[in-house]
């Protein structure tokens, strides 16, 4: 049986791992992309094509931007690329090549639409780009399928401990933004699932068990802090246990994108079936190791602490440039102290009244179940107070009414809050925008 080595002890960097985590990782992480990417076609017009929310005149210039063109065709035979490198990521054929493919498109992909990238995003695009680094070929592939290379029992270490750190990383970071006073007292969860943008039906049915919950929010910032530690241990299935039972809660409970998904899938990365075998063959050369070990640290180092101003400026910029820099502050240091809803009444030429979020944009509304990216667009146009975004928000929600055969005259876009845990407060109207569709 070989021992429990962490990230404290030299060993825990050397050697090999089993294969079978770094392909059944692959896997794990192929699908979601997958799934990720079949999610996107839902906004494909709204959020991808210059005819949407978002034409690329109107974003600012980044290396990601100039691989995008404007017209449908043009966009949906980028996705049909993107779907063809992850598929091939995901079987494991032509490995190394699929994933830089893999990287490249999800780094474009996230680019294109930079304002509605959530926590889950950008980990996603952070663990893509250490898979780089990992040879996740090496078996349960096409690639040994297909006897374009051999089948190994073991692939280096180092990768694939660089993986196992970020997540612990995420944890910590994820552990000191919560800093607000509701995560002190207990009362964060509770304030969470009474949030109509977050919360699902069994999360709103919560709100009446204030004591439990309170229980709930101090047990996730225990797990959060000690999960760094106790993975490496032999407390290891315990730890595991009691962070599935944390996600699959946050899962059936709140609407958070893939983030219960993405930190599920990693613990394959803590499965160790055989430990850190030494002296097998896959050994990575010394100089390639410390370099891969010296970058990974200053990355890591860089999103657990405010680095920017230590770092020599082209290497802080490199670590920005490469998406590498993101931070996980998921309801902190408070969740949302306000809760609301849109609204758009107007009216239609013949002076018959019309509601045009329920009959143009029913997307600005919450589902009462399935997250959407629609979540992070209200949010950033609220908190940015971005009147160009929300103007391009009311022209474009005259031109799809008239696509829908409505012939809208004017409507008023409004955002209607009220302060969360205060049963009795009165909601508050503010007027945004004023818009007259006849004159378009």
């Amino acid at each position: 049986m070989h021992p429990m080595v962490g990230p404290w002890q030299l060993e825990f960097y050397r050697g090999n791992m089993d294969a079978r985590v770094a392909a059944r990782y692959r896997i794990a992480l192929g699908l979601l992309l997958l799934a990720d990417l079949v999610d996107r076609l839902r906004d494909f017009h709204a959020f991808y094509t210059d005819d949407g929310l978002m034409p690329r005149a109107a974003l600012a210039p980044t290396l990601g931007m100039a691989v995008w063109p404007g017209s449908p065709t043009g966009v949906g035979l980028l996705f049909a690329f993107g779907f063809v490198a992850i598929a091939a990521f995901t079987l494991g054929y032509r490995t190394r090549l699929a994933t830089l493919a893999t990287v490249l498109f999800a780094g474009a992909l996230q680019a294109r639409a930079s304002s509605l990238n959530d926590g889950a995003d950008g980990l996603l695009r952070i663990l893509c780009t250490w898979m780089l680094f990992v040879d996740s070929g090496a078996c349960e592939s096409l690639d040994v399928r297909l006897r374009r290379r051999p089948a190994l029992a073991t692939a280096p270490a180092l990768p694939l401990r660089i993986l196992q750190l970020q997540i612990v990383v995420v944890y910590l970071s994820a552990v000191a933004a919560k800093e607000g006073l509701t995560w002190l007292d207990g009362s964060a969860v509770w304030r969470a699932v009474q949030d109509t943008d977050y919360a699902r039906p069994m999360g709103a049915w919560l709100v009446g068990s204030p004591g439990p919950l309170r229980l709930v929010t101090w047990g996730t910032l225990l797990f959060e802090w000690t999960f760094p530690v106790l993975v490496f241990t032999r407390a290891r299935r315990l730890v595991l246990g009691c962070g599935i039972a944390l996600h699959v809660g946050i899962l059936v409970f709140l609407k958070v994108g893939w983030w219960p998904a993405v930190m599920l899938i990693s613990y394959v990365l803590f499965w160790q079936p055989r430990g850190t075998i030494a002296g097998e063959a896959g050994q990575m050369r010394p100089a390639w190791r410390a370099l891969l070990l010296a970058g990974s640290l200053i990355v890591l180092g860089s999103q657990l602490f405010d680095t920017q101003d230590v770092l020599p400026t082209p290497l802080a910029r490199v670590v920005g440039r490469a998406g590498m820099l993101v931070r996980w502050p998921l309801f902190a240091p408070n969740p949302q102290m306000v809760g609301g809803e849109w609204q758009a009444p107007g009216q239609l030429v013949g002076g018959e009244p019309i509601d045009l979020i329920a009959r143009v944009v029913p997307e600005m509304r919450p589902d009462a179940l399935v997250y959407s990216r629609w979540i992070k667009l209200r949010a950033e146009m609220l908190r940015a107070h971005d009147e160009a975004a929300l103007l391009r928000l009311s022209s474009w929600m005259c031109r799809r009414a008239a696509a829908r055969g409505l012939r809208v005259e004017s409507f008023t876009l409004s955002w209607r809050l009220w302060p969360l845990g205060e049963p009795g407060a009165r909601p508050v109207e503010v007027p945004l925008v004023a818009q007259r569709c006849r004159e378009m």
